[in-house]
């Protein structure tokens, strides 16, 4: 698992998370504002997000952990929905969520990328001392 992975998997978690929520906010929404029954209908929406993107490492897309995109997606929700309550449209509340999976993802993929730099540098040095 590396850190593109990380950062693709954050985005398109996001990016669904966006495209999702803000379809329930169509459906749910009569009056084209989102009040707080029309916000909680959406709690569900970044976890079956987040398993979809898991699930696609099945397909070789991304080999993301599943905690990391359900922390992801549920951050790049609260972006999703201040947007939302602010009565943008569909194509923005989507980039809205993209840029939130991307920007939330970012600690997670530093991580993974210090990680396996230091696996490496250890792989090297126990390579060096073998007899």
């Amino acid at each position: 698992m590396g850190f593109k992975n990380v950062l693709g998997g954050g985005g398109l978690t996001g990016l669904l998370t966006g495209m999702g929520c803000s379809a329930l906010f169509e459906f749910f929404s009569r009056d084209n504002e989102v009040n707080d029954r029309e916000a909680l209908t959406t709690l569900a929406v970044p976890l079956l997000m987040a398993l979809g993107v898991w699930n696609a490492h099945r397909f070789g897309l991304w080999k993301t952990r599943l905690w990391i995109l359900v922390v992801v997606a549920y951050l790049a929700m609260f972006s999703v929905v201040g947007i939302a309550a602010g009565g943008a449209n569909m194509f923005v509340i989507a980039l809205g969520g993209f840029l939130g999976g991307v920007v939330w993802s970012t600690p997670f993929a530093i991580g993974q990328f210090v990680i396996s730099r230091f696996r490496a540098a250890n792989d090297v040095k126990s390579l060096s001392q073998e007899p």
